[in-house]
């Protein structure tokens, strides 16, 4: 086996490894902002639930 078909060889895991690491990075920024996406929808849920909680209570005080 010459040093060239070695080298070669030793090419492919290097790219792959490039590419896993490519794609890893990816993933977590895919999963970092999945986070925060889910982060802004609980805290505008619990913000439009409030509201509707004043409203309701605003309606109580002015409708009796």
């Amino acid at each position: 086996m010459s040093s060239s078909e070695r080298s070669i060889g030793m090419k492919k895991p290097k790219a792959k490894r490039k590419i896993n690491e490519g794609f890893l990075s990816v993933m977590r920024k895919l999963l970092s902002e999945r986070k925060r996406l889910l982060e802004l929808l609980a805290k505008s849920i619990a913000e439009r639930q409030l509201d509707m909680e004043r409203k309701d209570e605003s309606f109580e005080i002015n409708g009796s």
